[in-house]
């Protein structure tokens, strides 16, 4: 017989970080992920990246920590679809608000990809983030390029020359139980055990359970 977990008090979370502890109540092994849902991109086709992800028994217990701070990444996905794996080139950090750290010019020169700060565009707006993808760069072939969080990938594109990408995130995070890998390219529409995770005003910390009927409950962590 299983008995269900119970998680500890909420720890205190630094300031600036987020925290979801997540509980397997189920019957089951699960891959737990957390991962982020498509923004606009300019260029379309943008690809969810499982950004998180843990190993977890029955009645046990596994914790995500991040800070909302953003990356610009590029990487190889292989054939660029649902079950590829992102691995990351180069993962530069980005600022939603400032205008020097809001953009980067993709480069691809000697056989190899690289950033560089450059001006994309002259009057960047708050809360977006600017990558220009310059003409050396080769036509798709498993290369691509985006935006991350707390040093992992988290959104991508296929890279493509002489195009210019724009991403408006706003934070919207799913915590899932099945099979994955971290960097794992997700087809939204063949996860069936997803839940949103919602932290409300001045709230750091979240506790998602998963219970034996494989449904979740998200709620505040108690102090």
């Amino acid at each position: 017989m299983l008995l269900p977990a119970s998680p500890a008090s909420a720890a205190q979370v630094p300031a600036g970080q987020r925290q979801l502890r997540v509980v397997n109540n189920s019957s089951r092994f699960f891959d737990l992920c957390v991962y982020q849902t498509p923004v606009e991109s300019g260029g379309g086709g943008v690809l969810p990246l499982a950004w998180l992800t843990k190993p977890a028994w029955p009645t046990t217990t596994v914790t995500f920590d991040w800070r909302e701070t953003y990356d610009f990444v590029w990487g190889d996905a292989g054939d660029v679809v649902p079950g590829s794996t992102f691995e990351a080139g180069q993962i530069w950090p980005a600022d939603l608000n400032d205008p020097v750290l809001q953009q980067v010019r993709l480069e691809y020169d000697r056989g190899a990809f690289t950033f560089e700060r450059r001006t994309v565009t002259g009057q960047p707006t708050p809360g977006s983030l600017y990558i220009q993808e310059a003409a050396s760069v080769p036509p798709a072939r498993g290369d691509t390029v985006g935006i991350g969080m707390s040093g992992a990938g988290m959104l991508i594109v296929p890279t493509q020359p002489n195009f210019n990408l724009v991403f408006t995130p706003r934070p919207a995070y799913y915590v899932a139980a099945g099979t994955f890998v971290t960097g794992q390219i997700l087809d939204l529409s063949e996860i069936t055990s997803a839940a949103p995770v919602v932290f409300p005003p001045d709230v750091t910390s979240m506790v998602a359970t998963i219970g034996l009927d494989e449904r979740w409950t998200v709620v505040p962590a108690s102090v």
